[in-house]
C-alpha cells in the first residue's frame, strides 16, 4: 500500500507540466487553476521521497522505502486533516484543537512544527487496514495541564473569609438581589458610557470594574484586580466595599429573572397624564455558582497549574 502511493505521487509529479512563469515550481495535483494544491520532491534520510503539499507545508511524504513523514506546520483545521487523510489513506481528524492520526490501533497527535514519522512494517502487511501498515518511529508523549492541588488549596484559603461572607449575604437576601439595590451601588447614570456600561467604583483601592469587562470577559488582567481585591476587601475595605464587590462577583455569573417593573404616572409635553412601565428585574442566584466563579477568577488568575507528562494512545482534552 506504501510502495503503491509512493509510485502513485512519483508518476504524478513526472507525468504534471509545471506552470509556467513561476519562480518557484509548481505542479499542481489536481485541478491546475487550484495551484495552492501541489505534488512535490523531496528530499529523506532513504532518498528521494514525493508528497502532497497543501499551500507551504509538505503535509504527506513518502518515502523510497514506504516510510511515511506527516506534518501540519501551524494550521491544526479540518482541511488540513482532510488533506493528509486523502494523500496518506490514514484515519485523520482534528479533535480538541490537534490534529490525529490513527495508525498501529492507536490515535496519536501530529505536533505543530514537527514531523511524524511512521515507519513501514513491510509488504507482508499489504492485506492488512492501512493504519496498521506502520508504528511510530518512537514514542509519543505530551504534557498535560492539570491543576496543582497545593498550590489551589493555598490560593483559595487567602479569599475563604470573603467567600463565607459571600454565603451569608446570599442567606440573607433569599438568593435575590433587587434591581433597586443594584441601582444603588452601581454608577449613577450621568457616568455611563457608550452602551449602557456602567461602573463598579472602589476608590479606597484605586480599581473600578464595568458591567461589560465582567459579563463578556474575564480576562487575566480583570481576574488579577479581583483576586487582589478580593484578599484586601476584607481587612482594609468597609461594608460597602465589601456588599459592592460581591454585587460584582454576582453580575458575572448566569442568573435567573423575575420581572419586579411597575406602572407610574407622567406628565406629557402636552400636560396629560399617562401611565409609563418602568422595567425592572430582580436577580435570582445560586451562592453555589458565585462561590465557583471566584475560585473559577482564582484559576484565571493565579499559577496554580502543573504538568505531567503522559504517552498519548486516543486523543485527550486541555493538552498544552
Amino acid at each position: 500500500m506504501a510502495l503503491s502511493r509512493f509510485e502513485r505521487l512519483k508518476n504524478k509529479y513526472h507525468n504534471t507540466t509545471p506552470i509556467r512563469g513561476r519562480a518557484i515550481e509548481c505542479r499542481p495535483i489536481g485541478e491546475r487553476r487550484r495551484d495552492w494544491e501541489q505534488v512535490v520532491k523531496v528530499l529523506t534520510p532513504f532518498g528521494e521521497g514525493y508528497g502532497a503539499r497543501l499551500y507551504d507545508t509538505d503535509c504527506v511524504v513518502f518515502a523510497p522505502n514506504g516510510d511515511l513523514y506527516l506534518q501540519i506546520d501551524r494550521w491544526a483545521t479540518p482541511l488540513t486533516a482532510q488533506w493528509i487523510q486523502r494523500h496518506s489513506g490514514l484515519s485523520c481528524y482534528k479533535k480538541y484543537g490537534e490534529i490525529w492520526v490513527e495508525v498501529d490501533g492507536r490515535t496519536v497527535p501530529i505536533s505543530r512544527g514537527e514531523k511524524l514519522h511512521l515507519r513501514f512494517k513491510g509488504d507482508e502487511f499489504v492485506h492488512l487496514r492501512n493504519q496498521d501498515l506502520y508504528i511510530c518511529d518512537k514514542e509519543v508523549v505530551r504534557e498535560q495541564k492539570v491543576v496543582d492541588r497545593k498550590k489551589s488549596k493555598a490560593e483559595r484559603a487567602k479569599v475563604k473569609e470573603f467567600k463565607d461572607y459571600v454565603r451569608v449575604m446570599m442567606r440573607i437576601h433569599d438568593n435575590v438581589i433587587t434591581h433597586d439595590i443594584y441601582q444603588q451601588y452601581k454608577a449613577t447614570d450621568k457616568d455611563r458610557g457608550y452602551w449602557g456600561a456602567y461602573q463598579y467604583e472602589f476608590p479606597k483601592f484605586n480599581m473600578q470594574f464595568t458591567n461589560w469587562c465582567l459579563r463578556q470577559h474575564m480576562g487575566g488582567d480583570v481576574a488579577k484586580r479581583l483576586t487582589e481585591l478580593m484578599e484586601r476587601v476584607m481587612t482594609e475595605g468597609d461594608d460597602i466595599d465589601k456588599y459592592k464587590l460581591m454585587l460584582c462577583i454576582a453580575e458575572s455569573c448566569q442568573c435567573e429573572t423575575k420581572y419586579a417593573g411597575e406602572y407610574v404616572e407622567e406628565y406629557t409635553y402636552e400636560g396629560q397624564t399617562r401611565q409609563v412601565n418602568r422595567t425592572k428585574h430582580d436577580y435570582i442566584y445560586n451562592p453555589d455558582a458565585v462561590v465557583r466563579k471566584i475560585d473559577y477568577i482564582i484559576g484565571k488568575a493565579k499559577d496554580i497549574y502543573t504538568t505531567k507528562t503522559i504517552k498519548v494512545d486516543k486523543p485527550m482534552s486541555n493538552l498544552t
